[in-house]
């Protein structure tokens, strides 16, 4: 999975060349955001708020898909631990 993510993220084929429709579906994970941050840092010159805003918001963007990871991982623990109980049944 995490191979064929990396494909149509950008991490083996730049960005700029996939497609309109790639990357809109490559924009529902966490690295096509880390990748670009990656190309932008790169391309940055000078520090200033211009150049930092949009890295700063693919931060954020990847933070935020972190903590929904972690809440899943709880959820899914909880319903688990409730299911072993005998408390939710299948």
């Amino acid at each position: 999975v995490s191979l064929g993510t990396s494909f149509i993220c950008g991490a083996f084929v730049p960005q700029i060349l996939l497609g309109d429709f790639v990357l809109t579906i490559a924009k529902l994970f966490p690295s096509y955001y880390f990748i670009l941050n990656n190309e932008l840092i790169g391309k940055t010159n000078s520090i200033s708020w211009v150049t930092f805003s949009p890295i700063l918001f693919n931060l954020i963007i990847v933070f935020v898909f972190g903590v929904c990871y972690y809440l899943l991982t709880i959820l899914f623990n909880k319903i688990n631990l409730l299911k072993k109980k005998g408390e939710i049944y299948d």
